[in-house]
């Protein structure tokens, strides 16, 4: 019986002393700028939500994404890891992918002359934008 309380305690140790990496619960997009200095921002929560924000209405709901579709973007979004990430090039026009975590905010930001940002981020964020516009 001894033996297995020992066990049991040193299963628990082990398993509590683990670092977990939790999914993002959401994240923000968006691009803008130019000579109004407009921007169309957008908020994507892990339940499939999608709030814009703006001056009139700071949370307004755009859709619900169904469950497939969202579990696809947030696995996505998860393998970007924004956070290793030095991208910080803006330009006239640009585009944005943010999201907060542990008091943090981690930003990829771009359209600067002479900078292309890599490919995924590409892909994943006209992905993510043409969902958002499709009505």
């Amino acid at each position: 019986m001894k033996t297995i309380n020992i066990l049991i305690i040193m299963v628990l140790l082990v398993s509590n002393s683990c670092k977990t990496t939790y999914p993002q619960h959401s994240f923000t997009i968006g691009k803008g700028g130019g000579i109004t200095g407009k921007y169309d921002v957008f908020l994507v929560k892990k339940n499939g939500e999608i709030l814009r924000y703006n001056k009139e209405y700071p949370k307004d709901f755009i859709k619900k994404m169904n469950k497939k579709v969202t579990a696809e973007i947030f696995n996505e979004f998860n393998n970007l890891n924004i956070s290793e990430k030095n991208i910080s090039h803006p330009g006239n026009m640009t585009s944005f992918i943010r999201y907060e975590s542990d008091g943090k905010t981690y930003e990829i930001k771009w359209g600067g002359p002479g900078y292309e940002p890599p490919q995924d981020v590409i892909s994943f964020f006209n992905k993510v934008w043409d969902i958002i516009k499709l009505k």
